[in-house]
């Protein structure tokens, strides 16, 4: 269990963090499975799972939120806190092609990680980064953070070995850096 603030709100000048609601169901597994999502769904014969009837239950070994726009109730994208195979806190984040490339990444990084500053005390955090994802990767570095090692995926290894009767391919490798908190702009 982490720290349970399923309820939190916070806002920024562009998007705001808010907790996950039914409706963020279809996007969010959209957003996690990407381009295979359609194959997935087709291969299984309904939608890939994404463990957000755990997350709404407040039953996940994960703190999800939604990412939306300051003007709309949008699903944008997704911020997580998780602990990685050390313990650490760990942030992963996603948001949906329209707005990445924008700043929304880095202001809802800032603004949860900044929270957890606050709220517990955290010195340090440590994100995941796609090792395709270069313009993130680029983000993070101008945010202060540091790359520590590059492994496979470990939601990928774990969604391919349940499937792998149905589906194979190389997990995508991701990159764990750290950052020292709070961010200043």
């Amino acid at each position: 269990m982490l720290y349970k603030d399923f309820d939190i709100v916070l806002i920024g000048p562009r998007v705001r963090i808010t907790p996950m609601i039914s409706a963020d169901e279809e996007p969010y597994a959209r957003l996690m499975f990407g381009s295979m999502y359609d194959g997935f769904a087709e291969r299984l014969g309904h939608p890939p799972e994404t463990g957000l009837p755990k997350i709404l239950a407040h039953e996940a070994s994960d703190e999800t939120h939604a990412i939306r726009p300051m003007n709309s109730d949008a699903f944008i994208g997704w911020i997580a806190l998780q602990r990685d195979e050390e313990g650490r806190p760990d942030i992963g984040i996603s948001l949906v092609p329209q707005y990445q490339n924008k700043g929304c990444g880095p202001e809802a990084i800032r603004l949860y990680s900044n929270y957890l500053h606050q709220a517990y005390g955290l010195d340090t955090i440590y994100l995941r980064v796609h090792e395709t994802n270069h313009q993130s990767q680029r983000a993070m570095e101008k945010m202060g953070a540091v790359l520590d090692k590059t492994i496979p995926d470990p939601k990928e290894v774990a969604i391919l070995e349940k499937l792998k009767d149905k589906l194979s391919y190389p997990p995508m490798n991701v990159h764990y850096y750290h950052m020292d908190l709070p961010i200043v702009e």
